[in-house]
């Protein structure tokens, strides 16, 4: 009885001993191989206003990164773990742009979702930017939201006229993170925009599949 008790345990110990090596040992040193990976900071002054696409980790991370004026206006997190570390590590996002850099501390309790975040904004900062959403007129203009239109030559084109043509129309929201370049290149407000103006606009994250489509503008260009 006692030798048999022996091989059960053996065997436990040898079972358990297997599952750390094939699952938890390469879990460990993936976690610690983030803690500790450089990362490479960039030079705004290199970069064009746009949106810039980001992910690390096989897309388990992905960012969009605001660039105008050569600062980082904004950064929006569009996929991460679904986990009470996640969420509390995004807050590192907040000190990239306060820092205008990478270089920055850690979420504390967080470090290595903090590390992997960092490493979606760097990608994102080394990436082509995406090209704008949408070129056109603004059409209307709300409390917080425009509606641009591309293809027509006047605001006062009657909104029946380009439906029925099917032009390309959204409408966008404008948050507080909403970048606004004015036509000499300098930051503006969304405060600034107006009916009747010609503008480039790119948008972050979700865009409803509707006619005009709707999403939030995360950069608008003012071109005259």
């Amino acid at each position: 009885m006692k030798k048999r008790s022996s091989v059960i345990l053996a065997l436990f110990l040898v079972l358990g001993y297997g599952i750390y090596i094939f699952f938890l040992a390469p879990v460990v040193r993936e976690r610690a191989a983030v803690r500790n990976i450089e990362l490479r900071d960039v030079d705004l002054s290199g970069l064009t206003d746009g949106v810039y696409h980001g992910a690390y980790v096989d897309g388990t991370y992905e960012v969009e990164v605001v660039v105008a004026d050569h600062r980082i206006a904004a950064i929006h997190m569009l996929i991460t773990r679904d986990s009470d570390y996640a969420r509390q590590a995004e807050g590192v996002l907040d000190s990239v742009v306060e820092a205008q850099s990478l270089q920055v501390d850690v979420v504390s309790g967080a470090t290595t979702t903090s590390k992997a975040i960092l490493k979606a904004v760097e990608d994102a900062l080394h990436s082509p930017p995406n090209e704008p959403y949408i070129s056109g007129i603004i059409h209307t203009k709300e409390e917080n939201r425009i509606l641009v239109v591309e293809g027509i030559e006047s605001e006062d084109l009657e909104q029946e006229q380009w439906l029925e043509e099917g032009y390309e129309a959204i409408w966008l929201t404008v948050t507080t993170d909403t970048a606004v370049i004015a036509p000499e290149g300098k930051a503006a407000h969304g405060a600034e925009l107006q009916k009747g103006q010609n503008v480039q606009a790119w948008v972050v994250g979700l865009i409803l599949d509707s006619y005009p489509a709707q999403s939030t503008a995360g950069l608008i260009i003012i071109r005259e």
